[in-house]
């Protein structure tokens, strides 16, 4: 039974080796490997150069506050379209301490100078009331001109005496020289003074009419004067009561509706960004400081690819050529473009020089395309449409030469001299050498 046993257990050894070795044997023998072919085919091709970039808005605004102090309310949402001066959020002012300290003495000034203005124009206008009354003024308020004019009425007077006197003594002179009791002589020495008081007597009166116009005007003069700097202390005083309430609430009454405490949109376009929330405290934008941004107003409709492209390619494109675009948020889809706009500074980039290039979006219709997609360009410096073309990897090139190892019905392969055209380094263009049916060795 035992040596039955130990002849099973060799054999079993034995037919183990020779199956083992046979397997061996069977692998290690080279196989024949089996040739694949490929078609040439009809297609477009592009000779491109690949741009990265993002897709940004044209106009994007970033809106801000004339005025620091506290977010009260905010009206839109992001997302949300507004129209150009649609208010986006109202401001709580918080008065500067200084501010209101130096409106508060400005408006005492201004106080003090509209009641001396007030007083003067009262002064000037009695004044003037007086003068139109040939100067029948008081003596502590009598001016220059109105003593001109009080002198020329007391000579005007005085020469109307004169005349008077004059012209009594002349004819008590006639009447003595019609009686034969006075001469001829003194008849004529009495007409001459006659004569006399009634030149000084015009004179007088001229002078009194050139000297009441002359103090008429000037106090008329003194009270418009007067007037307009009254006028200008009411307007300076109001204007230092609107810049007082501007500074503790931000508006005033008349300018409501224009008050930097409503912050509006200044363009018409899509609300991307509220960076702040209701109670908020903001800065506002002055030379000194940019100030906080409220929100951020974009025109949607007008988008634009910015991208950077290597400076051994920057050469190859200019202004005006069209490119497709693929933004990786959007699949399936490629949208039209435009180059603007190439930069005439290059930048390093990881150690290399890139150009910034800039395309306008066409826009698609039922297509949205949100600010900030990451996206390529492919900029199509060359294109050949619907040309029979094959893959560049199952050619040999030798030299300036292009072959293809073309299939023949005895079922070898025959090296055939093509002519080709434009390459996408991928696929090639066949111009002559091939046919649409022939089958060419796969290389690779």
């Amino acid at each position: 039974m035992k040596k039955a046993v130990t002849i099973l257990m060799a054999l079993v050894i034995v037919a183990t080796f020779i199956g083992t070795f046979l397997f061996l044997f069977q692998r290690s023998r080279p196989r024949a490997e089996a040739v694949r072919t490929t078609l040439p085919q009809v297609t477009d091709i592009f000779k491109k150069i690949v741009a990265t970039g993002s897709v940004q808005p044209r106009k994007e605004i970033e809106i801000k506050s004339q005025v620091s102090g506290i977010i009260e309310t905010i009206s839109v949402s992001e997302g949300q379209v507004v129209q150009m001066g649609e208010i986006l959020a109202t401001i709580r002012i918080t008065p500067n301490l200084i501010q209101v300290n130096e409106a508060e003495a400005r408006l005492a000034r201004a106080r003090i100078s509209r009641e001396d203005a007030e007083q003067t124009w009262r002064r000037e206008k009695r004044d003037f009331e007086r003068t139109l009354k040939q100067g029948a003024l008081l003596t502590d308020t009598e001016s220059p001109h109105l003593i001109k004019l009080r002198q020329a009425v007391a000579d005007e007077k005085a020469a109307a005496l004169a005349l008077a006197d004059a012209g009594e003594t002349y004819r008590r002179e006639k009447a003595l020289f019609e009686q034969k009791i006075a001469t001829a002589s003194q008849l004529q020495d009495k007409k001459h003074l006659l004569d006399q008081a009634v030149e000084a007597h015009r004179r007088a009166q001229d002078m009194l009419r050139l000297i009441r116009e002359e103090t008429i005007e000037a106090a008329e003069r003194a009270f418009q004067r007067a007037e307009m700097d009254r006028r200008q202390a009411a307007e300076a005083l109001a204007a230092a009561e609107r810049h007082l309430q501007l500074v503790r609430e931000g508006e005033t009454a008349e300018m409501a509706d224009e008050s930097n405490t409503l912050i509006r949109s200044t363009i018409e376009g899509m609300v991307l960004e509220i960076p702040v929330k209701t109670g908020t405290h903001i800065i506002e934008s002055n030379p000194q400081n940019p100030g906080t941004t409220i929100a951020v107003v974009a025109d949607m409709g007008d988008m634009v690819f910015k991208g950077q492209i290597d400076e051994t390619d920057i050469g190859k494109i200019r202004p005006g050529m069209d490119l497709r675009l693929t933004i990786g948020a959007i699949e399936g889809e490629t949208f039209a473009a435009t180059i603007e706009q190439i930069a005439p500074k290059g930048k390093s980039v990881e150690g290399t020089i890139q150009f910034a290039v800039e395309a306008r979006v066409a826009p698609k219709q039922g297509r949205f395309i949100r600010a900030g997609y990451s996206a390529s360009a492919d900029i199509i410096l060359d294109k050949r449409e619907q040309v029979l073309a094959v893959e560049e990897g199952n050619l040999e090139f030798d030299g300036a030469k292009t072959y293809a190892f073309v299939a023949t019905p005895d079922g070898g392969f025959e090296r055939r001299e093509l002519q080709t055209g434009l390459s996408d380094g991928i696929t090639i263009e066949v111009v002559e050498g091939l046919e649409i049916g022939d089958q060419i060795k796969v290389l690779r």
